[in-house]
């Protein structure tokens, strides 16, 4: 204690205990730069875009280039039955790509064929023309293929026989089971001539 004179009067004043200190030596946090935390802030921001933006764009990339099948070609498809389709018709099967045509017996024997509807001229589609007339080897054919974008010519066997295609129609293979009969589009066969061996037997 001590005795100290203030206004003329005495004042007792206790003593500070040895190591007493009035500063706090505590261990302080290092002052927070605002600057720095912003900064931050933004870099997180910029790598989570582009991070997001990087996967939607690969996404999207392999979405539109992967390889697609449209409809069932591509696949073994079932038609129909055999006593769906009458001698000498041809009929579109839209999602084989192909015309299922039904062979006469003076033709090869009864039977059946798949014509790929791909010109082998330039790729172009192929309609029937079922109101036009054609002519092979003396024989006169009511109905042809006939491809609007060179005028290259077909008979219902997919023999080409006027126009600049070098060769017939390419056909797929068909199987008749119990009466029902599946096209197998995932292989198409070329030819040089229509060969009778080729029609699947009704």
């Amino acid at each position: 204690m001590a005795i100290v004179y203030k206004d003329g009067k005495p004042v007792v004043v206790g003593q500070p205990e040895p190591g007493d200190d009035d500063e706090d030596h505590s261990p302080q946090e290092p002052p927070v730069d605002p600057e720095l935390t912003r900064r931050r802030f933004m870099r997180a921001t910029f790598l989570g875009s582009m991070t997001a933006f990087t996967i939607g764009a690969g996404g999207t990339f392999l979405l539109f280039f992967w390889p697609k099948k449209v409809g069932t070609f591509g696949s073994k498809i079932a038609v129909g039955n055999v006593a769906d389709f009458l001698p000498g018709s041809v009929t579109k099967i839209a999602d084989g790509r192909f015309w299922l045509t039904r062979i006469l017996e003076d033709d090869g024997g009864d039977g059946f064929m798949a014509l790929y509807w791909k010109c082998v001229h330039l790729g172009c589609t192929v309609p029937w023309s079922p109101d036009e007339n054609g002519s092979y080897n003396g024989k006169n054919y009511k109905g042809i293929f006939h491809c609007p974008c060179h005028g290259s010519l077909y008979l219902y066997n997919g023999q080409n026989f006027g126009g600049p295609a070098p060769r017939p129609l390419d056909f797929m293979e068909i199987t008749i089971s119990g009466g029902k009969i599946a096209v197998d589009t995932s292989t198409i066969t070329k030819r040089d001539k229509h060969d009778p061996k080729s029609i699947t037997k009704a």
